[in-house]
Order: C-alpha cells, then structure tokens, then sequence
C-alpha cells in the first residue's frame, strides 16, 4: 500500500529531507529524518495536529490524507469472518431506523433498551421454563 504522505511529497517534487525542513520551519516542529520515514512508510502515524497541519502543507483535506488507512479498514471489515446474518424484517427494520433524524433515533434506542430491561433474560426464560415443566408433572396424577 503506497503511502499518502510519500504520495504527496513525490508530487510535490520534494526530497524528505527538504519536505522535513520546509514542514518543520513552517509549522515550528521538530520531526527527525527517520520520523518523516516512518510516517511515508506507515509504521507511525502523527498526531492529529501534526495531520491537519500535513493536509494544510499539501493543501488536501484529512479524508484525502488518511483515504489509504480507511480503504484498509473496509477492506478488513468487508473480511469479516462473522457478517450478521438478518432476516428480511430485520433488514427492513434497520433501514427505516437510518432514516430516522437523530432525536428519533434516541427515542428508538430508549424504548428498546427500555423493553429488553422488563423482560426476563434467557437464563430466566430457561429458569422459569424448567420450573414450571417440574411444577406441572408434580400436580399430574400417578
């Protein structure tokens, strides 16, 4: 995966050592050689106020700067070994709750959290089950 940072800097017809050295005079920083590299190299990643001044340097903004990063994160999640299995109410469900304005959501996630708080969890569904089972074949006659 090729790096925005180095992406940008080739483009800019820049040697590291002069992207450091206008960087660091322009924004007062201090970033090294072997700092400037790991960052090319995406084996570190800057400090937000070292990013938005990297997307000010460039003249891009932080979605362009940082794309390589959330392509992979897709990329991994579209990998998931566990998608979530719907049904087609479910589906549809969640596509009108997307729909909803925030407030709206905030009602929904209310009464939701609300209902599963009053009823029994399963270990007491399974509970109450195995007694009530027990309870009838007691009262049952030999």
């Amino acid at each position: 995966m090729k790096s925005r940072f180095k992406e940008l800097r080739l483009n800019a017809g820049l040697t590291q050592e002069d992207f450091r050295q206008q960087f660091n005079a322009k924004f007062h920083r201090s970033y090294t050689p072997s700092a400037i590299s790991r960052f090319e190299n995406d084996k570190r990643i800057p400090e937000t106020s070292a990013l938005i001044d990297f997307a000010d340097f460039y003249g891009v903004s932080l979605d362009y700067l940082l794309k390589h990063d959330m392509e992979a994160t897709v990329q991994k999640a579209t990998h998931s070994p566990a998608p979530l299995d719907l049904t087609d109410a479910e589906r549809a469900h969640l596509e009108k709750y997307r729909q909803l304005t925030e407030e709206n959501r905030k009602t929904v996630d209310t009464v939701t959290r609300n209902a599963l708080a009053s009823q029994p969890s399963a270990k007491e569904k399974a509970t109450s089950s195995s007694s009530t089972t027990t309870g009838e074949a007691a009262e049952q006659p030999a």
